[in-house]
């Protein structure tokens, strides 16, 4: 049995597959299925699975190869067209005069994922991008930790969708308008592992700018379906944490700072800070009109530097690790960022200077 199919669409079916399956070493492979003139590649864990299709010529037929191996392979043929030939137990790829072959694995035995009798709705693919990245930086990714703490929050808000993640030291929130996925939900809110999130926004950020991204969510499962690629995953089956206590908060003292300021700034001391042997800090030290940034690595050095800024308090002093305080400036959108404090050992909140459809809370670094 064989097949026609063009390289490169094959190479990124191929690609998004195997980004399912969490070991390069994973012994279930990738499921190829041709049927009716379609190829079907799915890699598939018990958790997620993700199914790439691509339009091909030649026979129906079914069979799974070693996941990294069969991706970095076709990546280096050299020719425009793949001819894919099974016979018996090896797979077969022809390209120009280049020829691989490969064993074929056993069908692996993974329950499927997916929700045939949900009802799907539509929203655009560009904007839930911009969303996850800005709140998925927040995600521990460290799976053996508490299930929440890897997952993310995808609730119905009064004006449309709400994503929140949090790792414990850090929380973000970015509400979405005019986007309604869960209105038909019991709960209005599904929490979904955060592995699965990010493999979404690598598709989504692939997509078209004007493509619309297909939701199914049920009990259980959840699927999004954007051009030739489907996305099934597992929810996490437990609440999340009760997020809001930390965000309805009035804080006492603001600062208003210029974004492209902060970040022309945070270059360089960040690169001082990795000069750090165990944790490194950032501390900020504000004035009614000045702020001045500083790191200080015993026995390597010091950098500092002052940014404008608009202070609506007296003297205030307070430190962050700069790599998780650059990742929340980098979720603003205004040109000019809004920090929030209560004390020097209280959660700041960074948002827009316009308005909270983002919120990056942060823990400090409290010194002994």
């Amino acid at each position: 049995m064989q097949f026609i199919s063009d390289r490169e669409p094959l190479t990124e079916a191929l690609s998004n597959a195997s980004r399912a399956l969490s070991s390069r070493g994973s012994i279930t492979g990738l499921r190829w299925t041709v049927a009716a003139g379609l190829l079907e590649i799915e890699g598939r864990e018990s958790d997620l699975s993700i199914r790439s299709t691509v339009p091909v010529d030649g026979s129906d037929t079914h069979f799974t190869t070693p996941a990294s191996l069969a991706v970095d392979l076709m990546k280096s043929l050299p020719g425009e067209r793949v001819e894919v030939v099974v016979e018996d137990a090896t797979v077969s790829f022809r390209s120009g005069r280049a020829e691989v072959s490969l064993n074929l694995l056993n069908e692996f035995d993974v329950p499927p994922l997916g929700i045939e009798d949900q009802a799907a709705v539509t929203v655009p693919s560009v904007e839930l991008a911009s969303g996850i990245s800005q709140v998925a930086i927040a995600a521990s990714r460290d799976d053996t930790r508490d299930l929440i703490y890897s997952g993310m929050l995808f609730a119905s808000s009064p004006e449309g969708l709400r994503l929140v993640a949090t790792d414990g030291i850090r929380l973000a929130l970015r509400d979405i308008a005019g986007i309604n996925m869960l209105n038909d939900s019991d709960t209005g809110e599904v929490v979904i592992p955060t592995r699965a999130v990010r493999e979404l926004e690598r598709i989504l950020s692939g997509s078209a700018a004007d493509q619309l991204l297909s939701v199914r969510i049920g009990a259980r499962e959840a699927v999004f379906s954007v051009g030739s690629t489907t996305l099934a995953t597992r929810l996490i089956d437990e609440p999340f944490r009760d997020y809001r206590r930390l965000v309805d908060v009035s804080y006492s003292r603001v600062m208003l700072a210029d974004r492209s300021q902060l970040v022309s700034a945070l270059r360089t001391l960040r690169r001082m800070a990795k000069e750090a042997r165990n944790s490194s800090m950032l501390r900020m030290t504000i004035t009614g009109t000045a702020c001045e940034l500083s790191v200080k690595i015993p026995q390597i050095g010091q950098v500092h530097e002052v940014i404008d800024v608009n202070f609506s308090d007296e003297e205030f002093a307070i430190s962050f690790d700069p790599d998780l305080l650059a990742d929340g400036i980098d979720g603003v959108e205004s040109d000019v960022v809004r920090f929030e404090f209560l004390e020097s050992n209280r959660a700041a909140s960074i948002t827009n200077s316009d308005s909270r459809s983002f919120v990056y809370l942060l823990m400090p670094i409290v010194q002994k």
